[in-house]
């Protein structure tokens, strides 16, 4: 039974936050007994766990103090880095370290499906989700999305799990037996965590080895399966020979004659179209029939920030793509626009150690880059002379600047390229206040947002 399956069992969670707080209540929900244990002194979640949760011990400080046992599994949550812990001291009293995942996998009753990759993660596992719901598959939807993935196994058995799997989660997984595994693209990210790309990569790559179906990008060599899976493998993108789905006359197409017009799809951009077609693959392939899909697609709800118009204030569109968090998900936003001379673009954050330079191609031709945060002054160096470059204190010094320029017919786009650290909690956020200045802009000015 659910509730026995760890009676008497000591775990100490390493790291707190939305996963650390989701494995207490899995643990505990199954009998054991459950500590807690986080090097920040105010983490996340911690109000929370003390008020759920009094009984469960709490160690807030740094990880080599801690005294660990034989008799303890150790859980850790994915945001830290191994590097980041004491495991000599660990292995010394031989006590086990697992991941999340690991547990998730033991106690999962359903076929899984996993996407990872740098960009569009989260809206193809959404949108996979969306459309295997429509062909009537009882599904549950989270991971690295949220909700946490043993979070899902206390709710509604389904028949189908769709996760979102970060390069994070991946690297303390070791059981990752996936009906599919998708792995949409790779650019520079997360290189304060990673030595180098290839490193990042590697971790990304951990998808593939105990999948039954590996979908790949066709225009990307660095998703390419190893040669012993590529019997197992399925090949997507706008220029894939032989793959089920494509692009062409405006429509998308699909196997028995299926098709779909692309102006019927609620996505914006060229790196939307990848996403659909990753979606579209891995729900037929999973067995959902061709009628449901397209409709299903017209039903989609994107998810905020990422591309999404936040309005139209005197013939100027103003698009929040906040979750354009790094290098490679700004330039698919730029290459979606089309023609840049028009496009004036709020970039900035914390870059964290990423190669830059594939901006300067994309920018090629923007009207104007207002770069503002911690690495505007490397951003502002990576663009060179591709476009004219204004460097700025804040987002809001940014977005009035680009007020002030823009005229009629043009877009205003934050893509930061960044993280959102530096001066927002979160992408969210850094979205929610690029939306409120474009909602109090159209009211000052007696103009529909």
């Amino acid at each position: 039974m659910r509730g026995q399956r760890f009676q008497g069992a000591s775990f100490l969670v390493l790291g707190l936050g939305t996963t650390g707080l989701a494995l207490v209540r899995y643990l505990q929900g199954r009998g054991a007994t459950v500590a807690v244990a986080d090097s920040r002194a105010e983490p996340p979640g911690l109000a929370t766990l003390r008020t759920a949760f009094p009984e469960v011990a709490v160690h807030l400080g740094p990880f080599e103090t801690l005294a660990f046992s034989p008799e303890q599994t150790v859980v850790v949550s994915p945001g830290l880095a191994p590097e980041s812990l004491p495991l000599a001291a660990m292995k010394a009293v031989g006590c086990s370290v697992r991941g999340e995942l690991d547990l998730f996998f033991e106690e999962a009753q359903a076929p899984v499906l996993g996407i990872t990759g740098t960009n569009g993660k989260s809206t193809v596992t959404a949108l996979l989700g969306h459309l295997l719901a429509a062909a009537g598959y009882r599904v549950a939807v989270g991971g690295n999305l949220g909700p946490a993935a043993v979070s899902l196994l206390d709710g509604p058995a389904p028949e189908v799990f769709v996760l979102e799997l970060s390069s994070f989660q991946l690297d303390w997984a070791e059981l990752l037996p996936l009906r599919q595994a998708l792995y949409l693209n790779l650019s520079s990210d997360h290189l304060d965590r990673y030595d180098d790309l290839a490193a990042y990569g590697a971790s990304k790559g951990r998808i593939y080895p105990r999948a039954e179906r590996c979908l790949y990008n066709a225009s990307d060599a660095a998703t390419t399966p190893p040669q012993g899976a590529l019997g197992r493998a399925l090949a997507v993108g706008l220029r894939a020979p032989g793959a089920p789905f494509g692009v062409a006359e405006g429509a998308l197409w699909g196997p028995e004659g299926w098709s779909w017009p692309l102006d019927r799809l609620p996505l914006v951009g060229a790196h939307n179209l990848e996403n659909v077609l990753f979606a579209l693959t891995a729900a037929w392939d999973f067995g959902a029939e061709l009628p449901a899909l397209g409709p299903a697609l017209d039903s989609f709800t994107p998810l905020p920030h990422r591309c999404a118009v936040a309005g139209w204030v005197r013939g100027v569109r103003y698009v929040n793509d906040s979750k354009a968090t790094n290098v490679g998900a700004t330039v698919a936003a730029l290459k979606g626009l089309g023609g840049l001379d028009k496009v004036l673009l709020l970039a900035g954050g914390l870059a964290k150690g990423a190669d830059l330079t594939p901006l300067r191609a994309a920018a090629s031709g923007l009207r104007q880059a207002f770069l503002f945060g911690t690495d505007a002054p490397a951003l502002a160096a990576a663009l060179g002379d591709a476009c004219p470059v204004t460097c700025v204190e804040t987002l809001d010094a940014a977005f009035s600047a680009a007020v002030n320029l823009a005229s009629a017919g043009d877009t205003v786009m934050l893509a930061p390229a960044c993280a959102s650290f530096d001066q927002f909690r979160s992408f969210e956020h850094r979205g929610e206040v690029f939306e409120a200045a474009v909602a109090d802009l159209a009211e000052r000015l007696g103009a529909c947002a």
